[in-house]
């Protein structure tokens, strides 16, 4: 099958990557599939966790809707701020190339933002400022309100299964 993933492995990862729920069958999780199995499986968790409704404005043809969410734009700078920090961290103590820096960093930072739970590193043996941001993301995602702004990472009306800002602001209220 493409990128070395027999037609098994394909489906139980697809799956487990679009609900957002991080299944896998290898005690290794992701990290014995290529790199390009990788590399697209990051992409759509990202792109799995973002809001429904932004899809829905592409498919109606309301680009410039999409463009100007607040949301997407918040989500979108999470992602490549955490990932940008991560790599050049990592480059600078680890002998690791920029390559593969930036493809752990990005497949991270993507999995812990959408709750997927995949990994192909062990991310315990990172540098302390890279397993920092990492614990920043987490802990934005278990918090509901942070002095008094709603969390930046749950994003309501997408398959994650992290606890929307929707649902928490009917619980708690505004």
């Amino acid at each position: 099958m493409m990128a070395g993933m027999s037609g098994y492995d394909a489906v139980i990862h697809a799956l487990g990557t679009a609900g957002t729920g991080g299944f896998g069958i290898y005690g290794d999780s992701i990290a014995s599939f290529s790199s390009y199995s990788q590399i697209v499986i990051a992409v759509f968790m990202m792109i799995f966790g973002i809001n429904f409704n932004i899809f829905y404005l592409m498919v109606i043809g309301r680009f410039k809707n999409v463009l100007k969410s607040e949301e997407l734009k918040i989500y979108l700078g999470i992602i490549v701020i955490s990932t940008v920090l991560i790599t050049a961290n990592l480059m600078s103590n680890l002998s690791v190339t920029f390559g593969n820096a930036l493809k752990h960093a990005y497949f991270q930072v993507s999995s812990i933002m959408t709750t997927t739970g995949f990994a192909t590193v062990d991310f315990n043996l990172w540098p302390t400022f890279s397993k920092t941001i990492l614990i920043i993301l987490i802990y934005t995602i278990l918090r509901v309100k942070m002095w008094n702004l709603d969390v930046l990472g749950w994003i309501p009306g997408e398959a994650g299964s992290k606890t929307k800002i929707i649902l928490q602001e009917v619980i708690w209220g505004p």
